[in-house]
């Protein structure tokens, strides 16, 4: 007669939930997320951007950089007092600032472009710009922390640490004083703008609309800065959390961001461990789904597992064992 292995369900049971654990403890720990932008950079009178000597220009930085650091570099170069000797950043060439120095330094900060837009093409309405300047650059890869508070502020102030004797920082659409659409107003009020005296203006975009909303501001303040003739060398860098807590959605946008970076992973760069709501709740239909799975298995391996066996209904009466003796 067959021998009975009714604990086969339970040693299937254990067996998958050791191989879960085993699987689960050798997987990597989750790395910290950052948020990839770019920053873009184009002259308007000289080729002041170093890199391949064709008719326009065209210089690309893999290096992975803050924005903090990359604007400070760019503006402490192409600003630098007259006669010093290099450029503060290898992405200037030196010798085309000392020939025809800018006037304006305009920095533009957003908060909507982000590096997967280049690639996908999203930034469209930028081209025409890159295009009709003589140099311009691209940094691809500006990181930033996924949580964070808005840096402009800090960036203000970073910047302003670079300016040089005689240099001047303005602001427009910051919060106070004039808004981004009258940016250029700030180049005819004071003194005259002269390479000896260059402005430096900074323009914030507003969080509100969208990419192509942000973009069309970006190209309206460099448009108006522009049309009055100056030197001019313009960069467009992008602020990832500048739209958060404010209105239009800002602050939603960015949550949801956080929250798909959190499912996709695979992008390190420090700690990070903050889960929302929307995300906790995921978490908890996987893990019931998972359990439900593995009872299923582990009861549809018992039942094969007793099938094959052909374990008898009942056992043996001690009349039936006398008889078969």
């Amino acid at each position: 007669m067959a021998r009975t292995h009714r604990h086969t369900p339970l040693l299937l049971g254990l067996g998958l939930l050791l191989a879960l654990a085993t699987g689960a403890a050798a997987a990597p720990a989750d790395g910290g997320l950052l948020l990839v932008t770019p920053l873009l950079g184009w002259s308007s009178a000289g080729a002041w951007f170093a890199g391949d000597r064709t008719p326009e220009v065209r210089a690309v930085a893999q290096t992975t950089t803050d924005l903090a650091s990359a604007l400070g570099g760019l503006i402490a170069g192409a600003l630098r007092p007259a006669g010093a000797a290099a450029a503060a950043s290898p992405l200037l060439d030196a010798s085309a600032l000392a020939d025809a120095p800018p006037e304006v330094a305009l920095v533009l900060l957003g908060s909507r472009l982000r590096t997967s837009d280049l690639r996908r093409k999203h930034a469209a309405a930028l081209q025409p710009l890159l295009e009709a300047a003589p140099s311009s650059v691209a940094l691809p890869h500006v990181v930033h922390p996924v949580e964070g508070a808005p840096a402009r502020e800090a960036l203000l102030d970073a910047l302003r640490a670079q300016l040089p004797a005689g240099a001047k920082l303005q602001t427009a659409g910051c919060g106070e004083g004039l808004a981004l659409g009258e940016i250029a107003q700030l180049l005819l009020d004071g003194a005259p703008v002269t390479a000896e005296a260059p402005r430096l203006l900074v323009g914030c975009t507003d969080a509100a609309g969208g990419l192509e909303a942000e973009l069309r501001q970006v190209a309206a303040a460099h448009g108006s800065v522009a049309a009055l003739g100056k030197r001019q060398v313009t960069l467009y860098g992008v602020d990832p959390h500048a739209g958060e807590g404010g209105g239009g959605g800002g602050g939603a946008a960015a949550a949801e961001q956080r929250r798909r970076l959190l499912q996709a992973g695979g992008v390190t760069g420090g700690p990070y461990s903050v889960c929302d709501e929307r995300c906790r709740t995921q978490v908890k239909w996987l893990e019931g789904m998972l359990a439900l799975l593995l009872i299923i298995v582990a009861t549809l391996s018992g039942l094969c597992c007793l099938s094959v066996l052909d374990t008898p209904t009942r056992f043996e009466s001690p009349k039936d064992a006398s008889r078969a003796d």
